[in-house]
């Protein structure tokens, strides 16, 4: 649980628009993004080791590789991502569901 709390704290609560729009565009600012969500889980699990390492690659993976937003979508032939074909809701839940079980397998390491 800790776990997912402190990823929702640095996913949902940190980033703004801004940010969402930064990331998107250039490997900084995603690498900032990534820096948030981390050390914010780090903050809820107290775990600075490895784990942490992985919670940063998979989600530096996931979103600068838009599994979640881009390419599950296509897979699932829910629409043309970046189009209204895919709603913003779908994009969002695609997204959260690929990091929740990221976290999950890191959480049974």
């Amino acid at each position: 649980m800790d776990y997912l709390l402190g990823h929702f704290v640095g996913d949902i609560l940190f980033q703004n628009r801004r940010l969402a729009y930064l990331k998107a565009r250039t490997i900084r600012w995603l690498v900032v993004h990534c820096l948030i969500v981390t050390v914010c889980v780090g903050l809820f699990t107290w775990r600075w080791d490895l784990v942490l390492c992985l919670v940063f690659l998979s989600h530096l993976a996931i979103d600068g590789l838009g599994i979640g937003k881009d390419w599950w979508p296509r897979l699932m032939r829910q629409g043309t991502p970046g189009s209204d074909e895919v709603p913003m809701w779908l994009q969002l839940l695609d997204d959260q569901l690929f990091h929740l079980v990221t976290l999950w397998l890191i959480y049974l390491l």
